[in-house]
């Protein structure tokens, strides 16, 4: 049985982010769709969403799932950035605190505890006195 299901994936894509953000999101419709009026619109888009998900994964053109991949990584880059950060700075929170420069916007990371300290932008080389 492991051998037939290797041999009808062997050259197929395989599933990838964007497959399951698409089943994901046929899968939130689907429990939106209770309370919905028309059951019909939500129905198609459960159906495109479903067969999307399920279609890239058995599909053997590699190169256009490549590129479709590729523009989904650049369409979602700002989210998974701010994401990125957001975990950074929360697991730093007990022992660092957060400023930002006056002048260049840029966010700086200052140990906590240590009073009054006059804090020197590394990226315009600005001044300025702040409490940690």
């Amino acid at each position: 049985m492991n051998q037939r299901i290797y041999q009808f994936m062997k050259d197929r894509y395989g599933f990838d982010e964007l497959s399951r953000t698409m089943i994901i999101i046929g899968v939130l419709i689907s429990i939106a769709n209770i309370y919905f009026k028309n059951p019909y619109v939500n129905f198609v888009l459960i159906l495109i969403f479903f067969y999307f998900g399920f279609y890239r994964p058995l599909s053997k053109n590699k190169t256009q799932r490549i590129i479709e991949r590729r523009k989904y990584r650049d369409i979602t880059k700002p989210l998974r950035e701010f994401f990125q950060k957001s975990k950074i700075r929360a697991q730093g929170m007990q022992h660092y605190k957060y400023f930002h420069c006056p002048s260049c916007r840029k966010e700086l990371k200052v140990p906590k505890g240590k009073g009054k300290i006059k804090i020197t932008c590394p990226y315009c080389k600005h001044n300025f006195i702040k409490k940690t």
